[in-house]
Parts: structure tokens; sequence; C-alpha cells
């Protein structure tokens, strides 16, 4: 408890001292023994601001670690997390530049990809966004190679989706539909890749089908910051979840969308649900970190 006091209560340190579901016990205790401690909320506050500035003055220092970071995410959600903190970090150049630096070595490897194997696809218009906000030269050439490779693969999907329909084979319909949608979902451009899962999911019969589906449009929601209208996609995700990882995205899928809606306490209702041993398989919607923190919050709220 003087440890607490002085500021030195270390959630990692702590969590890893106990079983996962005997943490949320511990904190609990401590939150109901915490009743009228004013210094203990007075240090709580002033050990929050401290470490924010730490991280700051890390993220100022250059130890902002892409990998790490980029490693805990599905690749398409990358983009999203670092516009946020770009977003979020105006009245700090530093900050915000360094997640612009991250972002322009996320967009070059993808580029390489792109590039050699013509199956990861990266809009020119980021690359150009990116490179001019952090003042450096655009190479109109090489724009032109990476919209180049966009165009064939838009031309190709037109093509096969056009074939589908012209021969009105619905599983032909319904693959070209989801292969528009995730080639959008790559260009970062998720409002559109929306219309072609949707219209992907008027042809989806199969359980396994319904759930990929609709998952798709959950992450693409995500992508868009559209969630709030995604119970119709979630309650059919968790209708066809039949493995362990699918039921696991499905829970994650709800609590962020409870989370949207502000209804806290069924949202962490549905996070203690989760596996905690799946999630790494499930690196779409958000991390096992993420999963820690958001927990921990709205416990302590």
């Amino acid at each position: 408890m003087e440890d607490d006091r002085d500021g030195f209560f270390d959630i990692d340190s702590f969590a890893s001292e106990y079983h996962a579901n005997a943490v949320f016990q511990r904190l609990r205790f401590i939150c109901e023994k915490s009743e009228g401690d004013e210094a203990r909320e007075a240090k709580k506050t002033k050990r929050k601001r401290r470490r924010s500035r730490r991280r700051m003055e890390d993220d100022r220092d250059g130890f902002f670690d892409i990998d790490s970071f980029a490693s805990e995410y599905h690749a398409n959600a990358v983009f999203q997390r670092l516009r946020f903190i770009c977003e979020k970090s105006e009245g700090d150049e530093a900050r915000k530049q360094e997640a612009l630096r991250a972002m322009r070595r996320v967009l070059s490897e993808r580029t390489e990809q792109s590039l050699l194997s013509h199956d990861v696809f990266v809009s020119p218009h980021l690359v150009s966004d990116v490179l001019r906000a952090i003042n450096e030269p655009i190479d109109e050439s090489f724009l032109q190679k990476i919209q180049r490779v966009v165009s064939e693969r838009q031309g190709s999907l037109t093509t096969n989706l056009n074939s589908s329909r012209t021969n009105q084979i619905r599983e032909s319909i319904r693959v070209s539909y989801i292969e528009f949608g995730d080639f959008y979902v790559q260009l970062q451009e998720p409002e559109a890749a929306l219309k072609y899962y949707n219209q992907a999911r008027d042809f989806s019969i199969s359980p396994q089908h319904v759930y990929k589906v609709n998952k798709k449009i959950v992450f693409a929601s995500i992508l868009s910051r559209r969630l709030a209208g995604c119970t119709v996609y979630i309650s059919a995700m968790k209708s066809c979840a039949k493995t362990p990882s699918q039921q696991t995205s499905a829970l994650i899928a709800e609590a962020l969308s409870l989370l949207e809606d502000r209804k806290y306490s069924e949202a962490v209702t549905s996070l203690l649900r989760v596996d905690t041993q799946l999630i790494s398989s499930t690196p779409r919607f958000l991390s096992q970190k993420d999963l820690a923190k958001y927990i921990t919050i709205l416990l302590l709220a």
C-alpha cells in the first residue's frame, strides 16, 4: 500500500505474478479498499502524467518501435493506428513526425512487396500525402509504377466480376466481391470496401461464408470509424462462429461496438470472456495489450 502511495504500482509486474483471471479480482479488491483514499487518487493522477511525459520523451528520442507496434495488428490496421496518433498529436510536432516516419517505413515495405509480387497494393495518393507531410521529395515516376500495379489489379478484378455476372455463377460472384473489398481495404479505402462486402453478403449462404464476410464488414467499419451501426453484422458473426478463434473475434467485435455505444458494463463483460491465448491469432481488431488496457480501465472506471 505504501508503494502504491509512492507511485510504484507497476501494473505489468503486478499482472505477471498472478493468473490472468486472478488479476481482475486483485484489482477489484484494491478498488474496494481505496474508497476515500484521496492520497492514492492524487498519486495515481501524478503517476499517469509522469508516464505520459516519459512516453512522449521516448517518442521524441526516436524510440517508437514500429516493428513491435506493427506486429500487434493486422497489416491494414497499422495505418489507422498511426493516423490516429497523428490526429491526436496536434501541438506535438515531434510525436506527429515520428508517427509519419513510421507510416512512411511501413508504406515503403509494402510498396516494395507490391512492385515485386503484385499481390500487395498501396495507394499512390497515400504515399504522396505521407512524403509531402515529412517534406521528402516525391518521385512521380515511382508513383506511376505504383499506380500501374493498382490499375492492373483493378482491371483484372473488374473482368472477373463481369464474367461471373454474365455466367451467373453465384460462388464466383461472391468471391469477386470479396476480392474487390480486400483490394480497397489494402488501398485504405474502407468505404469502398464496405460497398463490395455488403454485395458479397447477399451471395453468402454457408455459415463459414456468412461469418467471413460479416467479419470483413466489421473490420472495414472499424477502419472507417463506423462501428456503431454494426450490430447486425456482429450478431451474424456470433451465430456463425464455430471455432474458438472465430468466437474470440466475435466477442472482441461485440465489445468494441459496445464501447462505441458507451455501454461500458456490457463491454467489459464481453472482454472478460475473451480467451487471451487466442487473441494473438485475431490481430485484426486489437492486441493483447489493448485487451488488458481496456479491461483494466473499465474495471477501474
